[in-house]
Formats: C-alpha cells, sequence, structure tokens
C-alpha cells in the first residue's frame, strides 16, 4: 500500500477488514485454483477405472506417499 493509499483510508475512514480480505481470497483464489486440479484428478481416476483396479497395494502406499511430504506420522 502506498503513503497515498494509506491518507486516503485514513480521510475517508474506510478500513480494511482482515476477515472479508481472507474470506474473499479463499472464495475467490484459492477455492478456485483447486478446481482444475481436482477435475483433472477425476479425468485420471475415470481412464484408469480406479475402482477397478485400485486394492490394497495403492492403500499401503499412500501413508508412505504422505510421509514423504511430511503430511503422515511415522
Amino acid at each position: 500500500m502506498s503513503i497515498g493509499q494509506a491518507k486516503e483510508i485514513g480521510v475517508t475512514g474506510v478500513t480494511v477488514d482482515v476477515g472479508d480480505a481472507t474470506t474473499r481470497y479463499l472464495m475467490y483464489g484459492l477455492l478456485p485454483s483447486w478446481f482444475v486440479p481436482g477435475v483433472a484428478d477425476w479425468v485420471m481416476h475415470r481412464r484408469t477405472r480406479i475402482e477397478e483396479t485400485a486394492g490394497t497395494k495403492e492403500s499401503l502406499i499412500l501413508p508412505h506417499c504422505l510421509k514423504g511430504v511430511g503430511g503422515a506420522p511415522s
């Protein structure tokens, strides 16, 4: 924010609510950005017929993948 913008906000009494900014970021930034990878994941699962090909082996691999990125306890 520039000094001019800060002075204008001070004069007009407009405030910036952190909660509103966070909500706008989540709803209009982060959520839509998850849509494309989600659709791509769905397409890949449909293409590989995951409901027929996945099983115990894949279920056992997933915790190791999560552990690799720090998302699962050891």
